[in-house]
């Protein structure tokens, strides 16, 4: 049987997430696969392999566009589904809901290329997802647009 979380602060306690800078909801970083040297040469790797992160998005979170220099592969895991909008040409948005009702179009898994941007909000009062990104995550390499732009 699925565990049902009643609100966002009971997953957030459960599950120890902490907030996300700004105020993009709240995270946990799972698993962050670092290498001291890069695998096909002896230089110093700048970014992991691969990162997994747990993330909580509430009804009041600020939704911004942003993109990163890797490929996130977005998992549904709790709550009410999420909108994620996809723009990778600057011309093109695609909308798609991650979420578990299959028949309504929602989507268990969806992956957002490298370089495209994307928007995440939720359809109701909390959503909890996960990502699988890959090189890994860094803060550093993440590009969040201003309040209001859109691409």
């Amino acid at each position: 049987m699925l565990c049902k979380f009643k609100t966002a602060q009971d997953v957030i306690e459960q599950l120890e997430l902490e907030k996300f800078p700004g105020k993009a909801g709240w995270f946990k970083l799972v698993y962050h696969d670092v290498q001291e040297e890069c695998s096909d040469c002896e230089k110093i790797c700048d970014q992991a392999n691969s990162t997994t992160v747990l993330h909580l998005f509430e009804k009041n979170t600020i939704s911004r566009w942003c993109r990163i220099n890797s490929t996130l592969i977005w998992s549904f895991l709790a709550g009410s589904p999420l909108e994620i909008l996809i723009d990778c040409t600057e011309r093109i948005e695609k909308i798609n809901i991650l979420g578990t009702d299959f028949f309504a179009d929602e989507h268990p898994i969806i992956i957002i290329p490298k370089g495209c941007w994307a928007k995440i909000s939720t359809i109701g009062e909390w959503s909890l997802a996960s990502f699988l990104c890959t090189p890994g995550f860094e803060f550093d390499k993440l590009e969040i647009a201003e309040e209001g732009w859109s691409p």
